[in-house]
């Protein structure tokens, strides 16, 4: 993690729904990856920690929170292992942190997550659990934890478009409008 240009895709050896599921989200937690770690390539350090009223959740607030919701919604569950997230201070105001102190908290995390995925058995998936006081599936929690990773991917691709005006450089573009 993450994913290099290029690399292929992680395609699963067993073809069945619940397989292809685990495989499409690992994907799609690299692929959000990438392109958040295009964005901050573009930003200031101060840039990574500014708010406004317009913009309360800086990009640093951001990747703190969805390193959160992932370690509680995907790692924990698929791991075993004990939660002890602060979501409340995920939000507390604070100074800037060291850009290569954040990548690196937030690609860890996802790192893990892939881990996770990848020794899951598939045909665990709609075992029901608890996760932060809410009764879903494992397929629920996954599915949950990488929307709401790909919807702040979002934000940070907004927040970084705001902020560059037209010196935004996209990570890709079409060959051609077909």
């Amino acid at each position: 993690m993450p994913l290099e240009v290029g690399q292929s895709r992680i395609e699963p050896v067993d073809a069945t729904p619940a397989a292809l599921f685990l495989s499409e989200t690992r994907n799609q937690l690299r692929d959000a990856v990438l392109k958040i770690e295009h964005c901050l390539g573009q930003l200031t350090d101060a840039e990574l920690a500014l708010t406004d009223p317009l913009r309360p959740n800086s990009v640093q607030t951001q990747l703190l929170h969805v390193a959160g919701n992932v370690r509680q919604w995907i790692i924990v569950p698929l791991t075993s292992g004990d939660d002890h997230r602060d979501r409340a201070a995920e939000f507390t105001p604070r100074p800037a942190l060291p850009r290569a102190e954040l990548w690196a908290e937030f690609t860890q995390t996802l790192a893990e997550a892939d881990t996770a995925l990848a020794a899951f058995p598939p045909e665990r998936l709609a075992q029901p659990i608890l996760v932060q006081g809410f009764v879903t599936t494992y397929l629920g929690a996954i599915y949950d934890s990488t929307a709401h990773l790909v919807g702040h991917m979002q934000q940070i691709v907004l927040l970084t478009r705001q902020l560059r005006g037209d010196a935004y450089r996209f990570q890709w573009t079409p060959p051609s409008s077909k």
